[in-house]
């Protein structure tokens, strides 16, 4: 793995033992008009303008930036995130492994600052939880529904689900609600090599103990804890809970860390 790199470090540095795509004459260039450091190529807002200038490729400078910037681990904000106005309302779900039936929702208030949890503990007590979940948003209304999946999973399976059972004025039809993994990635560049929460989450400081756990489930796990139980009668592993709420309080983390750590930046490409 490409070791990490501080911003005082010299431009030389971004050179794989010495070699690569930058030459020392580049270097010097880069030297003479000042940019010395790791950090301050990184923070280079017009490389095609400094590529015109010093009299190299718009492709090298533009990957000399990039390079600077994943090296030493930048976070860069291309633009100011557009989240829907209001307090957000965090949630997530759990559901069978068919992606169908809901058994448990997640929902922090930002407002509040508090989790909420609402649980079916048998499949025919999915339709009460899912009026229970109504009756938070009934009381928060307009207020923006927030989630992290990339394809609008949190809200289109809730939506499925009181179609299923004929609550077609359940909140979740017409709450606002974002998919923050879209807004994140206009928003911010990040040198993870993924964009999956959890991963964002770790570079970013998160405790992330509890997936070091002996004991610790992921989602598959939960789902396959939870079968067992309105199927067969076996106990609920206690932890598909504490699974839930800590991915929940990963999406405050994420969006806030974010906007704390990153550097401002427009990088101009042909």
């Amino acid at each position: 793995m490409t070791a990490l790199l501080n911003i005082d470090d010299p431009i030389f540095d971004l050179l794989e033992n010495g070699k690569g795509t930058i030459t020392e004459s580049v270097v010097r260039r880069l030297n003479d008009r000042g940019y010395t450091t790791v950090g301050s190529i990184a923070l280079i807002e017009e490389p095609l303008h400094v590529a015109r200038k010093i009299g190299i490729s718009q492709d090298m400078m533009v990957h000399l930036v990039h390079t600077a910037q994943y090296r030493s681990a930048m976070v860069i904000q291309r633009r100011e995130p557009q989240w829907l106005p209001g307090y957000p309302i965090y949630f997530d779900i759990e559901t069978d492994l068919k992606w169908n039936k809901i058994w448990l929702i997640g929902a922090v208030d930002a407002k509040e600052k508090k989790f909420y949890k609402f649980f079916a503990n048998t499949w025919s007590d999915e339709l009460s939880m899912l009026q229970e979940f109504n009756d938070f948003l009934k009381v928060r209304q307009n207020r923006p529904l927030q989630y992290y999946s990339c394809n609008g999973f949190d809200v289109r399976i809730t939506q499925n689900a009181c179609a299923r059972w004929g609550q077609y004025d359940h909140a979740i039809f017409t709450q606002p609600e974002q998919d923050m993994c879209y807004e994140l990635r206009k928003s911010y560049y990040l040198p993870t090599k993924n964009r999956k929460l959890k991963t964002m989450a770790k570079f970013l400081g998160y405790d992330m103990s509890l997936e070091d756990r002996d004991d610790y489930m992921d989602g598959k796990e939960c789902a396959e804890s939870y079968v067992r139980h309105a199927s067969f009668g076996e106990p609920l592993d206690p932890n598909v809970f504490v699974y839930n709420e800590n991915d929940v309080w990963m999406l405050p983390f994420v969006a806030n860390r974010l906007a704390q750590r990153a550097i401002k930046q427009n990088i101009y490409v042909r």
